[in-house]
């Protein structure tokens, strides 16, 4: 709580004490003894929320609704100090994006109405077959002619064809997720304020 002397002045709780020297300011200072103060109770109010390049600034009280309130403005950081801000907005965004690419290539991919999970452990397995495939080209030993899909389905894989098709499916899948990276990076690129950072939204 802050108070508005006579003169115009907006003090603290200790500065009250001091402008009136002669008299005992009681700790729950009441209308009655602000009143007889003339002084006016300035009720300070939270500063406004601002985005990562901006301050707020007391500016001084505002009547509302017939109460003393504090007055914010709300001003640009310093041009050094926002382009320093942006910088590290851009980068923090660009490794989302990484993050975003790396986890959806190491996710799923659709393929003949199916999910095929793509995790390490799968994606080794995928190679694994595509190498032997490419070096003797044939399936490996024992191969079961089917392959388990995310949501514990089975489709069948007997032909080397039937194989490189959900290869394929992999790699587009691949390309899809790419191309969503780039076109997010290329709108960070062009972002100029930090609303424009913000609105580039992940996928998913």
């Amino acid at each position: 709580m802050k108070f508005k002397l006579k003169n115009g002045s907006i003090v603290d709780r200790i500065a009250l004490a001091d402008a009136f020297p002669n008299h005992q300011i009681p700790d729950d200072l009441s209308a009655a003894d602000a009143a007889f103060l003339d002084i006016e109770f300035v009720h300070e109010t939270a500063p406004p929320a601002v985005s990562a390049v901006e301050i707020a600034v007391d500016d001084g009280i505002e009547q509302v609704g017939g109460v003393l309130h504090t007055k914010w403005r709300i001003e640009p950081r310093p041009a050094a100090e926002c382009a320093q801000i942006m910088t590290a907005l851009k980068r923090a965004k660009n490794d989302a994006i990484n993050t975003w690419r790396s986890t959806a290539n190491a996710s799923t991919f659709p393929h003949l109405g199916h999910l095929i999970s793509c995790d390490a452990l799968s994606r080794g397995d995928i190679e694994s077959v595509a190498t032997t495939i490419a070096i003797t080209g044939a399936f490996p030993p024992n191969f079961p002619n089917v392959w388990k899909t995310a949501d514990n389905a089975y489709i069948q894989m007997d032909t080397i064809e039937k194989f490189k098709s959900m290869y394929a499916s992999m790699a587009a899948q691949g390309v899809v997720n790419f191309n969503q990276s780039e076109a997010m990076k290329l709108a960070l690129l062009n972002a100029a304020t930090v609303a424009e950072i913000n609105a580039i939204a992940l996928p998913g």
